[in-house]
């Protein structure tokens, strides 16, 4: 129980930081723009002063519109993030889909070799995807990665899913952040009676098919 509620925190902390460094930053930005913008339409004076006001309040609007715009792509990604649509398509699509995108945004190459015929309840399937997030996440934050390598296989009565960076993994103790990240997945994992194993550069995860 102890271990599930810091592997709860963990996700709480981390949606926290991305709703306030994501999202409301930029809404704070949006709304102070729109308060100068008010400013400058309700102040009084002759027409020529009005117009101008007016032509400064619509180029304020043009660079407030983005934020905006910005914010409400940030709450897309967080939504796709906590529940993505894709799935519904299955694991295979949902690690496809998870390292391209992984790709996209960290500019880190992620090759991924996924097998066709991996099943698993849509619960199972969001643990494994929440693992794999979490892995991709824990990746990138080493140091000199510049590829990581997927593979989602079944084994008997397992999904096995395998990433693997291109340097060694931290050892135990040397960083906060990569212990908890472990935890996290271990615990993903164990919760549908999976377990989680390590090598020198790679992570593995068996999580039963029923």
């Amino acid at each position: 129980m102890a271990r599930m509620r810091s592997v709860h925190e963990s996700d709480r902390i981390a949606i926290g930081w991305q709703l306030h460094d994501e999202i409301g930053q930029k809404l704070a930005a949006f709304r102070m723009a729109c308060f100068g913008i008010a400013q400058r339409l309700s102040i009084d004076g002759n027409e020529a002063a009005l117009q101008e006001a007016h032509l400064r309040a619509a180029d304020e609007l043009k660079t407030a519109i983005p934020l905006l715009d910005e914010a409400i792509r940030s709450v897309q990604e967080l939504s796709e993030d906590l529940r993505p649509a894709i799935l519904q398509f299955g694991p295979a699509a949902a690690i496809e889909w998870q390292a391209e995108r992984f790709q996209s945004r960290s500019g880190i190459a992620c090759v991924a070799d996924v097998s066709a015929d991996v099943d698993l309840s849509g619960e199972r399937t969001l643990a494994l995807f929440l693992v794999f997030t979490e892995a991709l996440t824990d990746a990138a934050s080493h140091e000199g990665t510049t590829i990581v390598d997927v593979t989602l296989r079944r084994d008997g009565g397992d999904v096995v899913l395998r990433v693997c960076g291109d340097g060694p993994l931290p050892v135990p103790g040397e960083s906060i952040s990569h212990d908890l990240a472990l935890l996290t997945m271990r615990e993903r994992a164990r919760s549908f009676g999976g377990t989680l194993a390590l090598t020198e550069s790679a992570i593995e995860v068996r999580i039963p098919r029923e």
